[in-house]
């Protein structure tokens, strides 16, 4: 990855979201591509915009390049924002109920507007799978495709569709069952809790409705721990949502916050996403819920210890299915997935060679887990 918490660009980083940002002395092509990296471009250029000394201190070609960025997200948004009211819209008509989740509801409430929250598609949840085919059915109709995966119910709980907007750009749409595909993810945040625990969001028109800020910010914590096997858990973006939705809670928010926790077995993703978010943004959160936090650890099976490498993230979703028939389903889908997913991944469009292909994800795999 281009950049990590740890190295001297972060910090860096840090101070100019936090809108107070200095004099860079270093590479600007670091800067350039750590922001890339971490999803905060065009929020960037407005920080350091903001400050005429430091924005004069960076190289033309910097200053070029992130200027160029923040207006193609605003062009991208511009043409985005009908198309996310105009699915709203179609399901509605359908009668399918959806809640709209992570990145997208948080740019059009948390941001002073939604072109600063960069994200490359619309995360949409649903009540169950029947209802999730139901939106496809209704959408395909609208000229969006749907992408192969992995397949299976055990792994992936969600599927994408995807279409040309207008302007040239992609259109890209994750529909969900679950609030994540990890089966303690999906056991400990079932759908009609959410549903029951949500509001509105009018910034997106009559139909728009995402979870409620207390909800909002577990998933926020839950989501950087999720990514942490694959190596994108540190995205500056993602602990900033945090820092902003911290903001947003009351304190009746913050009271019925841990217990939430507690309930969900999430305490400790909770005090990672909050300790971290108070390290780089020095975001207010009461000090009685780092400290709960802290002794509730060991008894849970979702912490930062499970997610530490692909190999035991797999472990612990293995071990949380609630049966052997489930595991062996889990292990099958892994292993042997559609031939028609396998010919677009490894593109062996005559399928000759697709024995090979699978004893060649069997070993890629392998090689995977056992990156402890």
């Amino acid at each position: 990855m281009p950049d990590s918490p740890g190295k001297a660009v972060f910090p860096w980083l840090c101070q100019a979201l936090a809108a107070s940002p200095t004099v860079w002395e270093g590479n600007a092509e670091t800067i350039f591509e750590s922001a890339r990296y971490h999803g905060i471009l065009p929020l960037l250029y407005t920080r350091l915009q903001a400050v005429p000394e430091v924005w004069a201190g960076l190289s033309a070609s910097l200053r070029q390049e992130l200027r160029q960025a923040y207006y193609q997200a605003v062009a991208l948004e511009m043409s985005r924002e009908p198309e996310i009211q105009a699915v709203l819209a179609h399901l509605q008509e359908a009668d399918i109920s959806v809640l709209l989740l992570k990145g997208t509801p948080l740019a059009y409430s948390l941001y002073p507007a939604p072109y600063l929250r960069s994200r490359c598609d619309v995360d949409l949840l649903f009540r169950e799978h029947r209802e999730a085919e139901r939106a496809w059915k209704v959408l395909r109709s609208q000229g969006y495709q749907r992408a192969y995966r992995l397949g299976g119910d055990q792994i992936f709980r969600q599927f994408s569709l995807y279409r040309k907007l207008p302007g040239g750009q992609e259109m890209t749409l994750d529909l969900h069952w679950h609030i994540n595909n990890h089966p303690i993810l999906a056991q400990a945040l079932p759908p009609a809790e959410l549903f029951d625990h949500s509001q509105p969001l009018p910034a997106l028109g009559p139909f728009a409705r995402t979870l409620h800020w207390r909800y909002s910010l577990l998933l926020s914590c839950v989501h950087l721990l999720a990514h942490a096997p694959e190596g994108t858990g540190d995205r500056l973006i993602w602990y900033y949502d945090i820092h902003l939705l911290a903001q947003r809670l009351t304190a009746a928010d913050w009271e019925a916050l841990y217990p939430l926790a507690v309930r969900k077995g999430l305490t400790q993703a909770l005090l990672a996403g909050l300790t971290a978010s108070h390290k780089y943004f020095r975001t207010q959160i009461p000090p009685e819920i780092l400290e709960k936090c802290k002794h509730r650890g060991k008894r849970e099976r979702f912490t930062p210890s499970t997610q530490r490498s692909p190999f035991r993230a797999e472990f612990s979703a293995f071990w949380a299915l609630p049966h052997w028939k489930a595991r062996r389903q889990f292990l099958r889908e892994h292993l042997f997935p559609p031939p028609a997913y396998m010919r677009v991944r490894y593109g062996d469009r005559k399928g000759w060679a697709l024995p090979w292909l699978y004893l060649y994800r069997i070993g890629q795999g392998i090689r995977r887990l056992l990156r402890l």
